[in-house]
């Protein structure tokens, strides 16, 4: 069982960017390898080890539009039945991300923007058999 610091230094390792050499990882097995990448325009996806890190792609601030967010769902399907955690990350220096996009929240858009939001949220709930 990790310890309380196992689990600090795993979060220091991880908000540094590295895959972290600590003793978290007797938990990897190294039959699940592989590197698999995948990138669309906002969306990218990494998947070492059973781990995914999925990086939200539109700086400065990695605002999430409706095919944004329909991407995410896109990297969310092909991680979670490959993946133990999921990382997720926002590209460049400002912030992860500011949240929905405000040209959205318009009577046109809202209820779309609303069910691509909800599918995320939903599928991350969803446990894998």
């Amino acid at each position: 069982m990790l310890s309380l610091e196992d689990c600090r230094e795993g979060i220091r390792a991880f908000s540094n960017g590295a895959l972290p050499n600590f003793r978290g990882n007797k938990f990897f097995d190294p039959r699940f390898s592989t590197i698999v990448t995948d990138s669309r325009d906002t969306i990218s996806i990494r998947i070492e080890r059973r781990t995914a890190w999925i990086t939200l792609d539109r700086p400065p601030l990695n605002v999430l539009d409706i095919q944004m967010m329909e991407d995410l769902d896109a990297a969310l399907q092909r991680a979670l039945p490959q993946s133990d955690f999921v990382i997720f990350q926002g590209a460049g220096s400002k912030t992860f991300s500011a949240g929905a996009e405000i040209a959205d929240h318009t009577p046109e858009r809202v209820s779309k923007m609303l069910s691509a939001f909800h599918v995320i949220f939903r599928r991350l709930r969803k446990p894998i058999a």
